[in-house]
């Protein structure tokens, strides 16, 4: 009878001790702080989607701009009033929801016109963002407005990326530079010359008669 309890108790006495055991707990702690980094992280992209909804929210809403019916791979494009800037995206997570998204780029054209852009008053629009611990934070995109005497074309990369332990990373780049100037002799072109890195190349696009 002895011998038959022993047999029982033995193996469950092992398994206590096998839990109880340093390693045991390191393991269980490991798997526990995986899974709070786990959450943590589902928290933050979270934080991150508000972000970009509320970006398109606010743009959208803007009084200065005018909303088309630009549908380039499903996405959305904005329009100055006065006539300087088109504010385009290829993502609209507005309307095509989705829960995965880790990058998002808004591409600002920059149009100057002397017939147009007399103003002097810059505009900034700040999008409001949480942060882990409800801190809140802002990014600010600035739309300077100036007079000028030549039409400039140009472009502008926004972009905004989802990493660990920052909820919006916020970069812009030019992507390429191109300006239009007029004389006496016709429209002139002026970019980047992508042969020659750095360098420009100039192109008379149209001659007078």
């Amino acid at each position: 009878m002895i011998h038959r309890m022993f047999k029982i108790i033995f193996p469950c006495l092992l398994l206590v001790l096998f839990a109880c055991s340093p390693t045991s707990q390191k393991k269980s702690s490991k798997t526990t702080t995986k899974q709070e980094a786990s959450a943590l992280t589902k928290k933050d992209h979270a934080l991150f989607v508000a972000f970009i909804l509320n970006l398109e929210k606010i743009l959208w809403a803007d009084k200065d701009f005018v909303k088309t019916d630009y549908k380039d791979n499903g996405g959305w494009q904005l329009i100055d009033k006065k006539g300087k800037y088109i504010i385009q995206s290829e993502t609209n997570l507005t309307h095509y929801p989705n829960d995965s998204i880790c990058s998002y780029e808004l591409k600002v054209i920059t149009i100057d016109n002397p017939l147009k852009n007399r103003e002097n008053v810059d505009k900034t629009i700040s999008i409001p963002f949480f942060m882990r611990g409800n801190r809140k934070s802002n990014i600010d995109l600035e739309f300077p407005y100036h007079p000028t005497k030549t039409m400039c074309y140009g472009e502008t990369r926004h972009y905004f990326e989802f990493t660990e332990s920052i909820i919006v990373n916020y970069r812009s780049a030019y992507n390429d530079e191109v300006f239009f100037t007029w004389d006496k002799k016709g429209i002139h072109r002026r970019d980047l010359d992508p042969k020659e890195d750095g360098f420009y190349r100039n192109e008379t696009i149209w001659k007078r008669n």
